[in-house]
């Protein structure tokens, strides 16, 4: 600080220097105070700024109510989904069951999800846009969730595919995978039993044994 005492004749050019150093750098510490008193929200506003950002890329993604989106029957069977309870207002049927795909409006799709969350989650079916992925914060869900493409590399026994992804997947999931294979076995179709056992052991359902079954109740009809 400059010190305000009387001195005794006339100060040195040090003295002047010194005390020069000591207003500049006072005048520095004032300058740097008054700017951040007089800008208060600068920081805040950076803040707000990215969070807005953030916001508009997660909730603000763009989807027509009239757009059509691709939806895929993941299930063995037969899936009816319908836009209100107890099947009622437009019914979506996949009758081919597995692989069947329909177009349905975005507005009626998220009617159907509304409705059959349980089917949702547990992969009946796989909304193929990643835009309604994303919008409805499936991002979770979806990254459990085995698609058409995972479970057909699975079944015809890619060894380019780890069966450890159908670890991860829903209990339902592994059910119908097991009920392909057991399709397949039964019509005949080639398939790798080391990869029967495999997928048995993972989803703990004997395959083989259902195939029997399967078997013994078509004759007895």
């Amino acid at each position: 600080m400059v010190e305000n005492t009387k001195r005794r004749g006339r100060p040195t050019n040090a003295e002047l220097k010194a005390e020069l150093i000591e207003l500049r750098e006072l005048k520095k510490s004032l300058e740097a105070n008054t700017t951040s008193v007089s800008n208060p929200s600068v920081h805040v506003q950076e803040n707000v700024e990215e969070d807005s950002e953030y916001y508009d890329e997660f909730y603000q993604i763009k989807i027509g109510q009239e757009e059509y989106i691709k939806v895929i029957c993941l299930c063995p069977m037969p899936l009816n989904l319908s836009t209100l309870g107890r099947g009622k207002g437009k019914v979506f049927k996949f009758s081919t069951g597995y692989g069947e795909v329909k177009y349905i409006l975005y507005s009626d799709l998220v009617m159907v999800m509304e409705e059959h969350p349980n089917f949702l989650n547990e992969g009946y079916f796989f909304i193929a846009d990643r835009r309604v992925v994303r919008k409805h914060g499936l991002n979770d869900i979806y990254d459990k969730i085995l698609s058409k493409q995972k479970i057909d590399e699975i079944i015809s026994g890619d060894k380019s595919v780890a069966l450890d992804i159908l670890r991860g997947a829903s209990a339902k999931q592994k059910e119908f995978v097991c009920d392909l294979i057991i399709g397949k076995l039964i019509a005949n179709q080639p398939i790798d039993l080391n990869l029967v056992h495999r997928v048995s052991d993972i989803a703990g359902i004997r395959i083989l044994e259902k195939v029997e079954e399967a078997k013994l109740y078509a004759e007895s009809n």
